[in-house]
């Protein structure tokens, strides 16, 4: 086999492998609870067993028993906004679920309701989701009062007209727990399990909790400086924010529910709302680091792509369309690699009869088989890795174009034509895929170096096969991208073909 038919098959494996090893990095990355830090973070401690050694370890738990609720009702009522609808209960003063407007989907706990908070008073740490509160609701405010033995109790939610925040303000001033429930939501997504799961920020870092472990997690502390914390879906966030410099995160049940909560003594701000970066960076605090965007070196350039793609949306509808435009703007700006290559595969045809003859005169000698070839390489200035590189240049973005397509409530939903929908879901059909899959036959058929033997027909069909096979699972809109660009590496080849043969 040629060394350039072994360089094509190490390119195309290598893609096969990455895209198969980034899929399951994913599946690992994106909900596994922090292990011991590097300096300047914090280190996780192990489920507490003992009271953890810090001033807000030792607090007491209870639920106030002796309140009689017998006689109060169970009273559920809706406040609503611009964008949210949120049904409290007068139980707790608890909000119970949250029906974002703009996306017709609800955030519903799966156990227990979807925030609740419990108070600190004298050292104990007071749950309050049996005391009966009575309600006011006074401009955007919804004010809920109570009265246990001599404690008289009151909070606040204060609503925003159009936003996706909610201010949060207890009395008496005394340290209070705020915590997150585990949600759901309506929506059919492929997988969307994987995606759920505790998540928080301290000191800029994200991290996430599996919902796995927090079900099976009776407490964990997490001190340190808290930006936010709460639990996510694949597009949708609830978050409690505190103040700067003011919080610590624990990973516990509350009365046998699972919960992401924030201890602090400040006002916190609540965010229940979608994982869009312009929205989660207008909250601040780092929110919109929420959003995965693939591993730290593919990170910047998911970015790139995300805010190229949202740009060009501005001035066209169609996602799909956008991203044939982003393709060709790739295609453009990585033309000069491909004319390279182009050039080099066409040299390496040419000096093909002189390769064999290299091979045939010291094929008892392989190191100097080995020179003989590469002086030739350099002696008529072609390189048979550079046939690659395209290919190689092109992995930084796939994965990049992958993450934004997976992750950004963006793309979601968005159709593209006919038969596709979705462009973050798979083809239902496979069109784009054996389109895709016939474009990459295209190329090695008829623009790579000639070979003859079994290998290099084997070769053409087999690779396009294997890739279409992996393609058919992969974000439509990913596939669109790989099959635009594939057709103009044709088209370029071609017009380079004709324009060295009218010369």
């Amino acid at each position: 086999m040629k060394k350039e038919q072994i360089n094509l098959i190490i390119g195309y494996t290598v893609l096969i492998l990455l895209i198969v090893l980034y899929q399951w990095y994913i599946m690992k990355k994106r909900a596994n609870l922090p292990p011991e830090q590097a300096k300047g973070t914090v280190q996780v401690e192990k489920e507490i067993k003992q009271p953890v050694k810090t001033k807000t370890a030792e607090i007491p738990v209870s639920t106030i028993e002796k309140t009689d609720t017998t006689g109060a009702e169970l009273e559920e009522f809706t406040f609503e906004t611009q964008l949210l609808k949120v049904t409290f209960q007068n139980i707790g003063a608890e909000i119970k679920e949250v029906y974002l407007k703009p996306y017709n989907v609800y955030l519903r706990p799966k156990k227990g309701p979807l925030f609740s908070s419990s108070l600190v008073v004298k050292g104990e740490r007071i749950l309050l989701s049996r005391i009966p509160f009575k309600k006011e609701i006074s401009g955007n405010s919804v004010i809920f009062t109570a009265k246990v033995d001599t404690l008289e109790i009151k909070r606040v939610y204060t609503f925003t007209d159009s936003g996706y925040t909610i201010q949060v303000e207890n009395f008496p001033r005394s340290e209070y727990y705020l915590s997150v429930f585990i949600f759901d939501t309506d929506e059919k997504i492929p997988d969307k399990a994987r995606y759920a799961g505790g998540v928080y920020s301290l000191a800029g870092k994200v991290y996430t909790v599996k919902t796995k472990s927090m079900e099976k997690t009776d407490r964990r502390v997490i001190p340190g400086v808290v930006d936010w914390a709460g639990y996510k879906t694949k597009y949708f966030l609830a978050s409690v924010i505190p103040p700067d410099y003011a919080g610590e995160v624990s990973v516990e049940k509350v009365e046998g529910y699972p919960a992401v909560s924030v201890r602090t003594d400040k006002p916190i701000k609540l965010f229940i709302g979608p994982l869009e970066y312009k929205t989660l960076a207008g909250v601040k605090k780092g929110l919109e680091n929420a959003i995965y965007f693939g591993w730290s070196l593919i990170r910047p350039i998911a970015k790139l792509i995300y805010f190229v793609l949202t740009y060009i949306h501005r001035f066209i509808n169609n996602y799909g369309v956008v991203i044939i435009i982003f393709t060709i703007i790739m295609a453009i700006v990585l033309s000069p690699l491909s004319i390279l290559s182009f050039r080099s595969m066409k040299g390496m045809k040419e000096i093909q009869p002189k390769i064999q003859e290299i091979q045939k005169k010291y094929k008892k000698d392989p190191q100097r088989m080995n020179a003989e070839i590469m002086e030739l390489y350099r002696k008529h200035g072609v390189n048979p890795f550079s046939g690659c590189l395209p290919l190689f240049i092109q992995m930084p973005v796939f994965f990049a174009l992958f993450a934004v397509l997976n992750s950004t409530i963006e793309l979601k939903g968005a159709p593209f034509i006919f038969w596709i929908k979705d462009l973050s879901l798979k083809d239902p059909y496979f069109v784009l895929p054996i389109l895709m899959g016939i474009t990459m036959f295209l190329q090695q058929r008829f623009f790579s170096p000639q070979q003859p033997g079994a290998e290099q027909k084997s070769m053409t069909f087999i690779m396009p096969i294997v890739l279409t096979f992996i393609f058919s699972s992969l974000p439509s809109g990913l596939v669109l991208y790989w099959f635009v660009y594939n057709l103009l590496s044709i088209i370029q080849q071609i017009i380079i073909k004709k324009q060295a043969e009218g010369g």
